[in-house]
């Protein structure tokens, strides 16, 4: 874990608004592909997102692809994200065919692949303190279910948990959606 906190400190300094939104999607982007090493991964399988101040909607700070696109989408209790924001706790969706999900997303390539659909997701909320900032999503996606891979586990999000914990603390610091 000390290697990422060295890489993150290696991020330049940031006085203006905007070179704090760079700093932070940087920062998204590196702990992302953490997240995605540690788990096997394709790094456009990790989504992370961060919450309005209104609490109303999510925005996309990684894949950059996402972040860049200015994408938002609201929060809604009948999805995975809404649920996850809501009750602080994460989700594991090991077949996401039967789980209300915006399919819109998944046709978006933010890599050199072609776009797959999410076959299966872990979701973990983005806390600091007792407030939740957003949002991570770690999916495997593929043809068919089988194609995807094996099942997300318990242990996976305990793996993330470090990381979900720094990334909190960064966006605390760099969050500003008016900017």
């Amino acid at each position: 874990m000390s290697h990422v906190l060295m890489k993150l400190e290696g991020l330049p300094d940031a006085n203006t608004p905007e070179e704090r939104r760079d700093r932070l999607v940087d920062a998204a982007e590196l702990i992302a592909g953490e997240i995605a090493e540690y788990l096997s991964l394709e790094v456009d399988e990790v989504a992370i997102l961060a919450l309005s101040s209104d609490r109303e909607s999510l925005r996309f700070l990684a894949p950059r692809g996402l972040y860049n696109s200015g994408s938002t989408f609201p929060v809604s209790t009948g999805s995975v994200a809404g649920s996850v924001i809501v009750y602080k706790k994460p989700s594991i969706e090991n077949d996401m065919s039967h789980v209300k999900n915006l399919h819109f997303f998944e046709r978006i390539k933010t890599g050199e692949r072609k776009p797959l659909p999410i076959q299966k997701m872990v979701s973990v909320p983005v806390v600091h303190g007792k407030d939740v900032l957003g949002i991570v999503q770690v999916c495997r996606k593929g043809a068919t279910l089988q194609d995807a891979g094996g099942d997300f586990v318990a242990q996976d999000i305990q793996a993330m948990q470090d990381l979900v914990t720094i990334l909190g603390s960064v966006i605390h610091r760099d969050w500003s959606e008016e900017e």
